[in-house]
């Protein structure tokens, strides 16, 4: 049985694996975070479209192929993988080993979100039942687009099979969708609006934990359970 001693170290070890994966993902998407941070500064919503082709860019060739490796990281801790490697060496490998994959998923996500979004801000105060159909239209992206990340790390297939695996997952178990999506909520809203230094230290990694690990058992209990 652990000791106190021991718990204390897991639980570190577990803090600073999550925090260097963290960091090293927001290096790898500075120019994405460059990008959404002169957003911000937009003083009309029409300025807003100026942004949609870098953003569109910056998404499938450094957004997606980082997260991937971001989520291939953190499964290696969660399986107990013994890694003779760095974090970022490990990080590296996973970045270019499913570079291809990443960014044909970046392209298609990335015109599901950029529609969603321009949509979102074209017809949000047309009626209620829009704003109730873009909230469920959000969630369904949100969940599969996390899906998509795990399946690509943890079962090797070709892309339109990674594709229709991480759609099924979604749409079968609407628990996993739910638990994934209002985890990652509570995660990004404590980030925002009280702990922000979780942004830059642990926010991304720990979304990635949660999703991947909620995916994990699933996938372990559902889809092989004898993995």
């Amino acid at each position: 049985m652990p000791t106190t001693t021991n718990k204390i170290y897991i639980v570190t070890d577990w803090i600073m694996k999550l925090i260097v994966i963290n960091v090293i993902w927001i290096l790898f998407n500075l120019p994405l975070i460059f990008v959404l941070v002169n957003i911000l500064f937009i003083e009309k919503i029409e300025d807003i479209f100026t942004f949609v082709f870098p953003v569109f860019i910056c998404l499938p060739f450094i957004f997606f192929p980082s997260t991937t490796a971001m989520f291939a990281s953190v499964r290696d801790y969660v399986l107990k993988k013994r890694l003779a490697k760095s974090i970022f060496s490990r990080f590296w490998i996973h970045y270019k080993s499913n570079y291809r994959k990443s960014l044909l998923g970046g392209f298609v996500l990335s015109i599901f979100w950029v529609v969603l979004i321009i949509d979102i801000l074209l017809f949000l105060g047309e009626s209620n039942i829009l704003i109730v159909l873009f909230m469920i239209v959000s969630v369904l992206l949100f969940a599969f687009t996390v899906n998509f990340f795990s399946v690509v790390v943890h079962v090797e297939n070709t892309f339109f099979t990674t594709l229709k695996n991480a759609s099924l997952i979604t749409i079968s178990s609407p628990l996993l969708m739910l638990i994934i999506t209002v985890g990652s909520m509570i995660i990004l809203y404590l980030s925002i609006y009280w702990f922000h230094f979780l942004l830059l230290l642990c926010t991304g990694s720990l979304i990635t934990l949660l999703s991947f690990y909620m995916f994990y058992l699933f996938y372990t209990k559902v889809i092989s359970p004898s993995d």
